[in-house]
């Protein structure tokens, strides 16, 4: 993970834990969503959160027979680990397949690696032993041509059927494929060569919908545990580069966002609470079939409310209120309830709004503040924070790094003293976040983290309109809000 410093909408957003999967081998871990989300597991413990798992550098080829023996020859047997081996290089004797294999997709076998595109997978799922249809695949062997050949061997095999998805993270991941069920196991053909894109490799980017493998902490340990995203969020980009992305569904969103949505829980609140099993994993020849729907998140159902609003507030508590910001006040709850009606009065006489935020408002805020006490809520089921501001924090992250170090360098030269440094760099952050707002508007808060009123009011106004917020000890505990909508 990028590792930042002093960047208040970056190290929420561009540095999010969750960096890859990695869960083979390993209890299993990915998470910035109440765990360490930093890598699908895949048989080694997960990567350390503030540090890219692995590098970016190795390049998508296929595996030389040498390459095959100087990994196993580096893979010290007495380390613990099994030998790193290309996929169909190893089979255990124990080992039986679920079926009779149809094609051959073991290392020199009859298919090479230009007819591997000739296939395609799905994934039929169950939740709970309810069907909830198919999920088909495209696959990249042009980009990952040993990934693609291990996976279709397994699905070939039905290694797969019956297996589950044993992580899932809403906002990032689900995974699954893992024998053990845990996050712990491998598969019987041993470790593939990680086949990671390389900087300026096209039509590789982890994104919703990719399938890719999940690993250990060594680039060269998937197996046979893999993982689909189901969000677009910095979690997911820092995948890029770290992780094999080696297909991409091309039918079955409703399946994907089933399996998403499935309540989780656990001490890394990523343990499904319902049973998720793919049934059956089939290899098919031909194309991939295309789905009805595009291959992004579904928006939720919001009842006509819309995604996200901006909304300006003036916040009049009282002695006895439940939550009393304004503990100096002496405004009784009959003076609060006059003094309202008064306000809303004014306003729809026309009065300005902002006036008598400043004038009124019990909310925190500085008296310098143009316009105080705004804010922008994300509704429920939407991402907190559109992706395209998302995504645009997140491309900013070199270009902080890199102001961070030249404002180091000065103050390591004597030319800045530490807090001159540190003022410098949080003043030109400022100024971007300054820019980011200006272009999307202030940076959203989720829906359930404000007071329930607040968004029950605010998500049901027309832009211009203004609504009340009665005291509530639950919904509105600090005590009035008048709500006017301004985005």
């Amino acid at each position: 993970m990028r590792k930042l410093i002093l960047l208040p909408f970056l190290l929420l957003a561009a540095c999010s834990t969750e960096a890859g999967p990695n869960d083979t081998g390993s209890t299993g871990n990915t998470g910035t969503q109440a765990e360490n989300a930093s890598a699908p597991d895949g048989g080694a413990n997960p990567a350390d959160a503030n540090t890219p798992p692995v590098p970016a550098e190795t390049p998508a080829r296929t595996v030389s027979d040498e390459e095959v023996q100087a990994v196993m020859k580096d893979n010290d047997v007495t380390s613990g680990n099994r030998p790193l081996i290309a996929a169909g290089n190893k089979q255990e004797p124990a080992y039986k397949p679920k079926r009779e294999p149809k094609y051959g997709f073991q290392v020199g076998g009859d298919i090479t690696n230009e007819q591997l595109a000739n296939y395609y997978v799905d994934i039929t799922v169950e939740i709970d032993g309810q069907e909830q249809g198919t999920m088909s695949i495209e696959l990249w062997p042009h980009h990952a041509p040993g990934t693609v050949r291990n996976f279709l061997r397994y699905a070939d095999e039905g290694f797969y059927d019956g297996l589950g998805f044993h992580r899932i993270l809403r906002e990032f991941m689900v995974q699954g494929g893992d024998p053990a069920g845990n996050g712990s196991g491998d598969g019987p053909h041993g470790n593939i060569i990680g086949e990671f894109a390389v900087p300026g490799q096209e039509g590789r980017d982890h994104a919703y919908g990719v399938l890719s493998m999940a690993r250990g902490n060594s680039p060269n340990s998937a197996s046979c545990q893999f993982f689909i995203c189901c969000a677009e969020t910095p979690d997911v980009w820092n995948l890029d580069g770290n992780y094999a992305s080696f297909g991409k569904l091309t039918k079955g969103v409703d399946v994907l966002e089933a399996m998403a949505s499935v309540p989780v829980g656990g001490p890394r609140r990523s343990s499904p609470m319902r049973k998720v099993v793919m049934s059956k994993v089939e290899v098919k020849e031909g194309a991939a079939p295309k789905g009805d729907k595009p291959i992004e998140r579904p928006l939720p159902d919001l009842g006509g409310e819309p995604g996200y609003v901006t909304v300006q507030h003036i916040l009049i508590s009282f002695q006895g209120a439940q939550r009393n910001v304004a503990k100096d006040t002496e405004r009784t709850a009959a003076d609060a309830k006059t003094l309202v009606d008064d306000l809303m009065k004014r306003i729809e006489a026309g009065e300005d709004f902002n006036a008598l935020v400043k004038q009124y408002s019990d909310d925190n805020f500085l008296p310098d503040e143009a316009t105080p006490s705004i804010y922008a809520m994300s509704n429920n089921g939407m991402p907190e924070v559109p992706t395209e501001r998302l995504r645009e924090e997140f491309d900013l992250t070199p270009v902080v790094q890199a102001k961070q170090q030249e404002i180091d360098a000065r103050r390591r030269a004597g030319e800045l003293t530490d807090q001159q440094a540190r003022d410098e760099l949080n003043g030109w952050i400022r100024a971007k976040v300054a820019e980011l707002d200006e272009k999307y508007g202030p940076r959203p808060r989720a829906r359930g983290a404000m007071a329930p009123a607040f968004g029950d009011v605010g998500f049901k106004l027309q832009v211009g309109e203004v609504g009340l917020a009665e005291p509530d000890a639950q919904k509105s505990p600090f005590g009035y809000h008048i709500i006017k909508r301004i985005k």
